[in-house]
């Protein structure tokens, strides 16, 4: 449901959703099971639509744990998470740790699908692009804006992306 509700436009009650889900299945299945893991995944790319950089770090290092210990390095699965973790800790300026996991995900997406899948080449470009790029991405997207005439919030939106992450 919490899914349905992202994909309709509705994240703030797919958040809700999703955190009814996360917490019937850590009663049922328990902290290790790999759908907790695929609902903290789900969970922590809603929260990181909706700006909540934090929340979403907390859950998607809850769903990499698990992924990790259920699936292995190699798995589709596991990068994809280190790739959303990493796009998270980039957001949150923590551009050393963001590097890092892009690293990682483009050795995992390599296991998963061999050497020429295009998800490697853009988790290394990710890990190559300077520490500076969400800066200067940020301080563009002004630029861009205000040459619109534009706020910040409105030209993001129409964009299609979350006004938060240009705060």
């Amino acid at each position: 449901m919490g899914n349905l509700l992202k994909e309709m436009g509705r994240p703030q009650e797919a958040v809700v959703e999703l955190r009814k889900a996360l917490q019937i299945r850590l009663k049922l299945l328990g902290a290790g099971h790999k759908d907790v893991g695929t609902t903290s995944n789900n969970l922590g790319g809603t929260l990181f639509s909706l700006g909540r950089l934090e929340e979403a770090l907390a859950h998607l290092n809850t769903a990499l744990e698990i992924r990790l210990k259920v699936f292995g390095a190699g798995h589709q699965l596991v990068a994809e998470t280190q790739y959303n973790l990493a796009i998270v800790l980039r957001n949150l300026g923590k551009g050393r740790d963001a590097k890092k996991m892009f690293s990682e995900a483009a050795a995992s997406f390599r296991t998963a699908h061999g050497p020429d899948h295009p998800s490697i080449r853009m988790a290394e470009q990710e890990a190559a692009a300077p520490l500076d790029l969400r800066e200067g991405s940020v301080k563009a997207a002004h630029e861009e804006a205000k040459a619109a005439g534009l706020s910040i919030d409105d030209w993001a939106r129409a964009k299609g992306m979350n006004p938060a992450f240009f705060k």
